[in-house]
């Protein structure tokens, strides 16, 4: 008795995709220049050059294709989930406090810039909408989880300011190196990159750190093979945003 298989078409599934990136990229024109509420389903599939049905067809809902829009950011290109990239990993093999202090200060620099503008029409939607608020509420729930991964690394180190408790020094950390802070000095204020992640990183090792004053020697600059490792991830000459 055989089996009968579904046949799947690799061009089919090329164009597939294709459609997709289309919708995508149009939805988030859209989103950024009108609004998520202001742009509705039929807009979106005409700039795409697509029927409404289609946009129904491959996303399900308006909303679906915002959730999507912002994975898309997050991820910055690489499928690989954020937690599991090389570049996170290395931390955990770190010794130095305060390095570790200015890396993280450099990964969250760069998500900002990737779901920065994005997150405005994620936050200002949600606040309008309990579907997209149920949707999209807890994607940004993986930074708070790095942020705690980041506290527990400290705590082994014994690097945490005394009296510190864990919740409140995750939390110290996700909300001062969220997009919107970013955004405020960087956008607003005409900060450059190298005064923002400079300014970073003196606040978070005040807020976090035992001794808040240490200097972060790069692992490029230390020797053993876990260092190393670590500095294949992390080097910010030779890593691409």
């Amino acid at each position: 008795m055989t089996t009968s298989r579904a046949y799947r078409s690799p061009v089919r599934d090329a164009q597939a995709r294709l459609t997709e990136q289309r919708v995508l990229d149009t939805a988030e024109d859209l989103f950024l220049s009108r609004g998520y509420t202001a742009t509705s389903v039929a807009q979106v599939a005409r700039g795409a050059g697509v029927s409404p049905q289609t946009v129904y067809n491959v996303f399900g809902s308006k909303v679906e294709v915002l959730a999507r829009l912002y994975t898309r950011r997050v991820l910055g290109g690489d499928p690989t989930p954020p937690l599991e990239r090389p570049e996170i990993r290395a931390l955990d093999a770190e010794t130095d406090a305060a390095w570790i202090v200015r890396a993280y200060v450099s990964l969250s620099r760069e998500l900002a810039e990737r779901v920065g503008p994005l997150e405005t029409v994620v936050a200002a939607a949600a606040a309008g909408d309990a579907d997209v608020a149920a949707r999209v509420g807890g994607l940004g729930a993986e930074r708070l989880l790095g942020a705690e991964l980041l506290v527990r690394r400290l705590r082994q180190l014994d690097a945490l300011r005394p009296g510190l408790g864990d919740d409140e020094a995750r939390d110290r950390l996700w909300t001062l190196s969220g997009s919107a802070v970013w955004r405020m000095l960087t956008r607003e204020r005409g900060w450059s990159t190298e005064a923002y992640e400079t300014w970073l990183t003196e606040v978070l090792s005040q807020a976090v750190l035992a001794d808040p004053d240490a200097v972060a020697v790069p692992p490029w600059e230390r020797g053993g093979e876990a260092v190393r490792q670590a500095a294949d991830a992390t080097d910010p000459r030779t890593r691409t945003t």
